[in-house]
């Protein structure tokens, strides 16, 4: 059952719906009732030898899963997180650890070329953030079919209008929006022609957010794709 715990992922699955069945299946199987279900128990959660939270589980909810988040008590430095249960009570706890690790800027040859620029990186809500597009064909002959996935960035809401002139005005072939991005359709990308566009993107909350890179790539042949740099937005309340 240690082992079978062991095996658990971040999420609290064990990777696919069928092998998290069969885990709850066999732990509900060997345990026959929730563990400790006879009395209440106390975890102190500390952080330097010094108590952050105290979790209390009463008897009656002792198969209910608490959750922590300690981020800020953990950042800057190096930190020794431990649990201790007062009540010496076994129980079942997670461990999990998130970070961010910013793209590097070298993403390698490609033959295709992408760029997006934004026009300030400080702005507050309802204001409009200029987004510009460069794309380029390194190879010697037209690339067909190319497809761009421009981030939309969390808190930001695209201008549809952009796209629609650039639909009208023959730059590109068809957009769709989604939530998280526009995927811009081109019917080919010409040599010695590079493809360049703006946007704009609307602030409607105040955040601060490193935008994802954006892509280029052949819609039959994926693997011929480039990426741009990302980006990092702050926006404050316009109040």
């Amino acid at each position: 059952m240690a082992w079978l715990i062991e095996q658990r992922a971040a999420n609290g699955t064990w990777q696919s719906t069928q092998a998290t069945v069969l885990s709850l299946r066999a732990l509900l199987a060997a345990t026959g009732k929730p563990m400790g279900a006879d009395r209440e128990r106390t975890i102190e959660i500390t952080v330097d030898g010094k108590t952050v939270h105290t979790v209390r589980i009463p008897k009656e909810q002792a198969d209910v899963v608490q959750q922590v988040d300690l981020s800020e008590y953990v950042e800057g430095r190096r930190r020794l997180v431990a649990l201790r249960s007062v009540t010496d009570a076994n129980c079942g706890y997670q461990v999990v650890l998130r970070y961010n690790v910013p793209a590097t800027d070298d993403v390698g040859p490609s033959p295709l070329a992408i760029d997006v620029k934004y026009d300030r990186t400080e702005l507050r809500t309802t204001d409009f953030l200029t987004a510009t597009a460069t794309m380029r064909n390194r190879t010697d002959s037209a690339l067909p079919m190319v497809m761009l996935d421009l981030p939309i960035p969390a808190g930001f809401a695209v201008e549809s209008e952009s796209f629609q002139r650039l639909v009208a005005g023959g730059q590109i072939a068809k957009f769709q929006i989604t939530p998280r991005q526009v995927i811009v359709y081109l019917t080919a990308l010409e040599v010695g022609q590079p493809l360049k566009f703006s946007y704009r993107l609307r602030a409607m909350q105040s955040v601060e957010v490193t935008i994802p890179a954006a892509a280029a790539y052949e819609y039959y042949d994926p693997q011929k794709r480039a990426e741009s740099r990302v980006a990092r937005i702050v926006v404050k309340d316009a109040s």
